[in-house]
């Protein structure tokens, strides 16, 4: 056995978290998509937007964050960051000190 799952998060033997917070960013993405697609239907303001992205995706982004937040995934910061700019109506290209 490669591989143990326990409470959603994969460990591997050689103990490296990389592929647990790669299936946490690609959760986070499919509930930050269904959030983009609501805000096509429903018009809110900003704050409104990311109180919902912090209700709703943070979580999903930060499950497990006990056992592998010491690490430095950026990962995590680039999906926050991605949300920012289309909610800003932001070009991908705007760099991120401006965000």
């Amino acid at each position: 056995m490669d591989s143990f799952c326990y409470l959603g998060v994969k460990f591997v033997k050689n103990g490296n978290l990389s592929h647990a917070v790669k299936e946490l960013c690609n959760q986070a993405l499919r509930a930050m998509n269904n959030l983009l697609i609501l805000f096509k239907r429903v018009h809110l303001d900003i704050k409104m937007k990311l109180n919902l992205f912090d209700s709703l995706v943070a979580p999903i982004l930060l499950y497990g964050s006990e056992v592998w937040g010491i690490y430095q995934y950026k990962e995590i910061e680039k999906i926050h960051i991605k949300f920012c700019k289309i909610i800003l109506g932001m070009r991908k290209q705007t760099s991120n000190c401006g965000i």
